[in-house]
């Protein structure tokens, strides 16, 4: 085998075949192979501890300099001298499963097992925004650093776009929030599949910014404005306005309303029973039908209008629909800023200040923790107030 003292002019003139380095710098089995095709590169033979011999590519001659490369090269024969194999960890690098791997075998094993609603949510979640940033990084090398810069940049994206509704919490911090919750989830399962060492989540210290609970009601003129709207709207977009009106009548989220099948309808006794896989509190929650509600229904099951496919109650009307329907609608009612969501609290405080108690909303509502219930107290102000008012006059009459 040819030898020389390689340099980056003789490197870019040899023929095809192998040319061992004799520089006084050379570490042992350095050299530079040219392949028949031309291909030229820098690469260091060795044997590892077993005996077994390698050669391991160190770089392009168009990238790498002499000098470089015998740098390089003395590193990699550092490794080898205290008995490592440092190609062998370079194809176990290359082979390591990247975040699209990761986020691929969730998807597949993990993901079906959540609600359809927070499917679809996840899948949201890590299609707009892990993969993209994430997707080619490996695993074990992805780091806090990562998650933050991907948290601010989803804030800062989303401000540009949006603009903040006064006194709510801003869209991209939202959005920035839950797509750190699904990161921290999904490297949870990293580390039980073994793709990241114990305690090594990067997502798991990431200071997130506050959220505060939206509080937003309609009074008495923005419902009967709505109302209007809504009758306007009944013959160009019948599915969006019956489950409007259903979502104002019943407190339920609105993928329990689009998702709804018949099944789960007792049209003759007035009651919901929604499966534990479809609410969010992984319980079944049966629930009293107003009248008007069951109303909507029975005309939606007698119209031949309406197709029974599937036992759906809105076979045609996807989520993206009803959204796209309601921001038209809000804006004509006057009620910018309002989400299809306030819809559920609107029921809430509807119940509040009628005299409805904190255990009876969150039954109604299927609150699995009284503390979720607790936002509506101050609505009960009114009505305390005026069940203090008759203990006081019994009492101020019995003196």
């Amino acid at each position: 085998m040819p030898k020389a003292i390689l340099t980056d002019g003789f490197a870019k003139k040899a023929e095809p075949g192998l040319y061992w380095d004799t520089h006084k710098r050379a570490p042992p089995g350095f050299l530079l192979r040219v392949t028949p095709a031309g291909a030229r590169a820098w690469c260091l033979n060795y044997e590892t501890i077993d005996g077994i011999e390698r050669r391991m590519t160190i770089g392009r001659v168009a990238t790498y300099s002499v000098a470089a490369a015998r740098d390089r090269a003395a590193e990699l024969r550092r490794i080898v001298d205290e008995g490592g194999d440092p190609l062998n960890a370079e194809q176990e690098r290359r082979a390591a499963p990247s975040v699209a791997d990761l986020v691929e075998r969730y998807v597949a094993e993990v993901l079906p097992r959540r609600r359809p609603a927070t499917q679809i949510n996840y899948l949201s979640i890590l299609n707009g925004h892990v993969l993209s940033a994430l997707g080619e990084k490996k695993v074990h090398q992805v780091t806090k650093a990562d998650i933050e810069k991907l948290y601010r940049d989803i804030i800062a994206s989303i401000a540009a776009r949006r603009p903040q509704v006064p006194g709510t919490t801003p869209s991209g911090v939202r959005r920035g929030n839950a797509v750190v919750r699904v990161i921290r989830l999904l490297f949870e399962h990293a580390i039980g599949w073994g793709m990241r060492e114990e305690n090594t989540n990067p997502a798991k210290r990431i200071k997130f910014a506050d959220e505060h609970p939206r509080s937003r009601y309609l009074d008495m003129a923005e419902n009967a404005r709505l109302d209007a709207v809504l009758e306007d709207y009944r013959a160009t977009a019948p599915d969006s306005v019956d489950a409007i009106n259903l979502l104002r009548m019943t407190g339920a989220r609105c993928g329990e309303v689009i998702n709804a099948t018949w099944g789960q309808f007792d049209l003759t006794g007035g009651t919901w029973t929604k499966a534990a896989v479809t609410v969010k509190q992984k319980r079944e929650h049966r629930t009293p039908l107003a009248p008007e509600a069951t109303a909507i229904l029975r005309r939606r099951k007698a119209s031949p209008v309406v197709p029974l496919r599937d036992d759906r109650v809105f076979p045609d009307l996807p989520h993206w629909k009803l959204t796209r329907d309601w921001f038209e609608i809000r804006q004509k009612a006057g009620l910018e800023g309002v989400r299809v969501h306030d819809l559920r609290h609107n029921y809430a405080a509807l119940l509040a200040s009628h005299g409805a108690s904190l255990p009876i909303i969150g039954a109604m509502l299927g609150h699995s923790s009284p503390t979720v219930t607790h936002r509506y107290v101050g609505l009960l102000d009114k009505t305390l107030r005026e069940a203090a008012g008759i203990v006081g006059k019994i009492v101020g009459n019995g003196k």
